[in-house]
């Protein structure tokens, strides 16, 4: 399928395959016959909208036309998404990445440029098919920031709540091998436990 779908956009490969990590989707390297692979990305069925990836690869075009380092899909015909067999797919070139080095302030400097630019662009036109992907009714950028917001709330609420819990087992591990072995040990395992409780949170 992946073959037959790359050469029905007008390339000829070599019967390479190479299947790559991806988290949702399904990316190949394909062999060409002339020229470097392509990477071929198959867009999982019922989860983005035709309009919400073509909207993404008009911002990656534009991105890349304002010199942003960005890899955008490959155009064939004025188009840059395909079909073939029910699954839609875009094909890229396929470019070697490595994690920034910011190590000193022109690095960062530099980094800060793109950020910003990417930025501005973004700020040309807003995203009309792409919704914050949460639970419920919640569908504007503010409204998702706010939900997060109260997620990592939550989480930390209940962080420092085990973390409560494990301090005050240590306490009693500990008030074990202090208290005698013994009937008269059990007043003492309470106030061990009571000074727990009381003691604040590191």
């Amino acid at each position: 399928v992946v073959t037959t779908a790359v050469e029905g956009v007008g390339f000829v490969v070599d019967g390479r395959l190479l299947a790559l990590n991806s988290y949702e989707n399904r990316v190949y390297q394909v062999g060409m016959e002339e020229g470097p692979p392509l990477i071929a990305k198959f867009y999982r069925p019922d989860r983005w909208t035709t309009p919400a990836i073509l909207e993404e690869h008009a911002f990656a075009l534009e991105l890349a036309a304002a010199e942003v380092p960005v890899v955008p899909p490959l155009q064939r015909a004025e188009r840059t998404l395909f079909e073939h067999d029910g699954f839609r797919f875009a094909l890229f070139e396929r470019r070697g990445g490595h994690w920034p080095e910011l190590g000193t302030e022109q690095e960062r400097e530099w980094m800060g440029r793109f950020i910003g630019r990417i930025h501005a662009i973004g700020r040309r036109q807003r995203f009309q098919h792409r919704p914050c992907r949460v639970s419920g009714d919640h569908r504007t950028f503010r409204a998702c920031i706010v939900r997060v917001h109260r997620q990592r709330q939550t989480y930390h609420a209940r962080t420092k709540t085990v973390h409560s819990i494990r301090r005050d087992r240590r306490s009693l591990a500990a008030g074990a091998a202090l208290c005698p072995a013994s009937r008269r040990s059990r007043p003492c395992w309470r106030q061990i436990f009571l000074e727990s409780l009381a003691a604040p949170l590191r």
